[in-house]
């Protein structure tokens, strides 16, 4: 039972790789062919190709996360974001923003680590990351992805990490399975990405997480407010390349004009007596001075 439903859940993965790789294929005459020469038939043609059209659109609109903060799911259901608010687990799926200096950006071969918080025990999981194209992803001599498992994910039964192109864009599929709810919080998987050779400072290279359609996180329960929380609320990260850091410039101390003293005066001594209003002792001193005149002139008098 076990062996079926890991068989399911990764089939059901699979198929998700596939979609996203997928690039439909156009039609086209040969130089010179003919098309049906019957207009009846051609006009008949095109409203059935236009009837498909629109009821694949009709389908395809509209999954995942929508404008206004909801969620829809491709069984129709939509948890609304107050909803989804209130969910117990709270995942946050997250890839970091990481600065390389740019004396050692040319050719360097950086770990990006796909990582998860906030959540409550869960079992599958099927992300993808996309990443600008001047970045080169790290892949063994097989072929496969060079990744390394977090704790997040260790107790998983099965897990896989795989390159993944859709509508041009390059990307990684990450995606794991257990018939219990083994995944927990941390790191769920790293990945190395190999930076141009004529990386500078200023560039950045993007590592988006985008929803898939049938892409998933959830637990044995199938709580799709945790998976629709997943996914609004995910986290995308880039690689910068940044320069050596500038000293802000410093202003020497300025040194002080010189000043000129004004010149000190010393005041003549004076034995007068201290009175505590300035003069008032010379003006005694006089004063008593001529009282003793008088005196003397009034006794020769006599």
């Amino acid at each position: 039972m076990r062996k079926n439903s890991l068989k399911r859940i990764f089939a059901s993965l699979a198929m998700t790789a596939v979609a996203t790789a997928s690039i439909a294929a156009v039609p086209a005459f040969a130089e010179g062919e003919e098309s049906t020469t019957d207009p009846n038939a051609a006009e008949e043609t095109t409203a059935e190709e236009t009837a498909a059209e629109e009821t694949t659109e009709e389908e395809s609109v509209g999954i995942g996360p929508q404008a206004d903060g909801s969620y829809r799911f491709i069984d129709g259901t939509v948890l609304t974001e107050a909803e989804i608010a209130a969910s117990e687990g709270k995942p946050v799926i997250s890839v970091p923003t990481i600065e390389v200096n740019e004396k050692e950006a040319a050719g360097k071969k950086v770990a990006v680590t796909l990582s998860v918080s906030g959540t409550t025990p869960w079992a599958s999981s099927g992300i993808h990351l996309f990443y600008d194209e001047k970045l080169t992803l790290d892949v063994k001599s097989n072929g496969k992805v060079n990744y390394e498992e977090g704790e997040a994910v260790a107790d998983l039964e099965q897990k896989l990490v795989k390159e993944n192109e859709a509508d041009l864009a390059k990307g990684v599929f990450f995606t794991s399975g257990a018939t219990a709810d083994y995944g927990t919080n941390g790191a769920m998987y790293t990945v190395y990405f190999t930076l141009p050779a004529d990386a500078k400072a200023g560039d950045v290279y993007g590592l988006n997480l985008t929803y898939v359609e049938n892409d998933c996180f959830t637990n044995q329960a199938k709580d799709k407010a945790m998976e629709a929380y997943a996914f609004t609320h995910l986290v995308s990260g880039a690689i910068k390349v940044v320069g050596e850091a500038t000293a802000a410039p410093t202003t020497a101390a300025t040194t002080a004009a010189p000043t000129t003293a004004a010149p000190t005066t010393t005041a003549p001594k004076n034995d007068a007596p201290h009175t505590g209003v300035a003069g008032v002792g010379a003006a005694v001193a006089g004063l008593a001075v001529a009282a003793g005149a008088a005196f003397v002139l009034r006794k020769k008098e006599d």
